[in-house]
């Protein structure tokens, strides 16, 4: 049976002009939310990303230093234990900054 003829269906009516671009305003705003949501994002992952950055230049700092004081020392009991005390409050201090960065 034709639909517009008879039928026990009844028919949709074809939406308006104004309907349509009512419709595509609704999913327009609704894009451009998740867009937001979606900048907010990545400026949040940046910023972590440059937070996570510095922690590992300041790790290869520490490292480096901590060679050239190794080095410096040489058997000097004394200097090792210094050594071994700022290198357990370096180790402790990084440990707190990776901890925080990965929250």
């Amino acid at each position: 049976m034709i639909p517009w003829w008879g039928s026990s269906q009844p028919t949709q009516a074809e939406p308006t002009i104004a309907e349509s671009l009512a419709e595509l305003g609704r999913l327009f705003a609704v894009v451009s939310w998740r867009m937001e949501m979606a900048t907010v994002e990545v400026e949040r992952l940046r910023a972590k990303v440059e937070a996570t950055k510095g922690v590992m230049e300041s790790a290869a700092t520490l490292l480096a230093g901590l060679h050239q004081r190794l080095t410096d020392a040489g058997t000097d009991p004394v200097a090792l234990a210094a050594i071994t005390d700022d290198l357990a409050s370096s180790t402790d201090a990084l440990a707190a900054a990776v901890a925080a960065n990965t929250q």
